[in-house]
């Protein structure tokens, strides 16, 4: 069964539990927190995929970190309710940050092809849990 499904089956089941608990209401505010917090990350990936030596490192640092809080937010959601490849979301960034680690001085120099390399691949990522989570609301 796949971790929608279950997901689904969940919610289904909890609407029989009395409505003071809500869980189907926080699955939904947990799905819905998670996009919004995911969207960036996909506007950060497509920046990330076309920067080149020349790009200040601060500004990448910059972007870097805001990955790496909305990492963390975006896996306490994916525990409340069922998130495809979060795992995979996860590591991407990891990539990210790892890349980007790479950068001596105020220019990105050679880390920049490594970073430009991850961000497409954290791209792709994006894309695949935009579309698994976000968009078949």
């Amino acid at each position: 069964m796949s971790s929608i499904a279950r997901g689904l089956l969940i919610c289904l089941m909890l609407t029989t539990i009395p409505s003071s608990l809500g869980g189907c209401q926080r699955v939904a505010d947990a799905r819905s927190k998670f996009c919004q917090t995911l969207r960036p990350v996909g506007a950060v990936a497509v920046e990330l995929k076309s920067i080149n030596a020349d790009t200040p490192a601060d500004q990448v640092r910059a972007k870097v970190e805001s990955l790496q809080q909305a990492k963390s937010t975006l896996e306490s959601l994916a525990k409340l309710t069922p998130i495809p490849a979060i795992d995979e979301l996860s590591s991407s960034i990891d990539q990210v940050v790892g890349a980007a680690g790479q950068a001596t001085g105020n220019t990105l120099g050679a880390a920049a092809e490594q970073i430009s390399t991850a961000g497409m691949q954290l791209e792709q990522v994006y894309t695949q849990v935009n579309d698994a989570v976000c968009a078949a609301k």
